[in-house]
């Protein structure tokens, strides 16, 4: 009975170092790659939508996209923006990015985009500074 127990036990180390074994040897073959490989991605992006918001005594539009967030430094316009992350082959190396851009959607004029703020830690969520735009940018 012993003995059989030792022969489950060792059955199962050899199993499980092959397992290891094998996915180390895999991951030492080179992947080699023709220079010819194109990975295309494209994107979609929503309508954005204009709304008028109140700040203080100043009113301002705010673009907003759905799935999009803002980012920049205080004073500069708030934008929607979306970051982008692409999954490149194991070993790949890129060569050149190209981006085609689509034709511009004229939303109109006369806008005054809404300022991006301060960052405000959550332990102080209570104190809250109108966004001061920047004069450089807004004049």
């Amino acid at each position: 009975m012993l003995r059989n127990k030792m022969h489950g036990k060792e059955a199962i180390v050899i199993v499980i170092g092959t397992m290891l074994l094998g996915t180390s040897v895999l991951a030492g073959v080179d992947n080699v790659r023709d220079d010819t490989t194109v990975i295309t991605v494209k994107y979609s992006f929503p309508k954005p939508v204009v709304e008028r918001v109140r700040i203080g005594e100043n009113v301002y539009d705010k673009l907003s996209m759905h799935g999009f967030s803002y980012s920049g430094k205080p004073g500069e316009p708030s934008l929607p923006a979306r970051g982008a992350y692409i999954l490149l082959p194991q070993k790949t190396k890129v060569s050149k990015i190209i981006v085609t851009p689509s034709e511009k959607v004229f939303l109109g004029s006369g806008y005054q985009i809404m300022p991006m703020g301060n960052s405000i830690p959550l332990s102080n969520i209570n104190s809250f500074h109108s966004p001061v735009p920047d004069e450089e940018i807004y004049n």
